[in-house]
């Protein structure tokens, strides 16, 4: 009997064990499809997050390629700044080589106009001078004649016929 006894105690435990290893197990397995569950839920997460990076580097792609596109058009302004400012400074240097050459232009211009002017009015005085001595000369002939008296005899450069008109 005791051995009848310890078989049927031993039987007990061993059902007993092997109870507690199921549920160990079906615990285990819960926690497992537990875990399977939160690595699929991550999983599909990951994918999510996955499809937005890919999305927001597609945009931060297109983000570089016009950042790219208009530095490359800054560049090409301020390459048409650098050859307009260049343009601008050819045309000052002509602009100031050509005041240059009007100023020496107008200066031997007024030189000119002021030697003849210089000449003209030496010219005029000349004529002045002719003028003057010819009035002078009219004028002493004139005194000459209206001091002289009427009845003098003097020729005074009228004919005398004797006689009226």
């Amino acid at each position: 009997m005791i051995t009848i006894l310890c078989e049927v105690t031993a039987t007990v435990v061993f059902v007993i064990l092997t109870i507690g290893l199921l549920f160990g197990l079906r615990i285990i397995v819960l926690r497992l499809r537990q875990m399977q569950q939160a690595a699929d839920r991550l999983e599909q997460e990951m994918q999510v997050l996955m499809r937005k990076v890919q999305g927001t580097t597609e945009r931060a792609e297109i983000a570089l390629d016009l950042v790219s596109s208009q530095l490359k058009a800054v560049n090409g302004l301020f390459q048409a700044a650098s050859v307009l400012g260049e343009s601008v400074e050819n045309a000052s240097a002509a602009v100031n080589a050509m005041t240059a050459a009007m100023a020496n232009k107008a200066r031997q211009q007024a030189e000119r106009i002021e030697n003849k002017r210089i000449k003209g009015l030496d010219e005029a005085l000349d004529w002045a001078e002719v003028g003057m001595t010819a009035w002078q000369l009219w004028q002493s002939v004139r005194d000459k004649v209206v001091k002289k008296p009427a009845c003098s005899g003097e020729d005074d450069g009228h004919a005398n016929n004797g006689g009226s008109d």
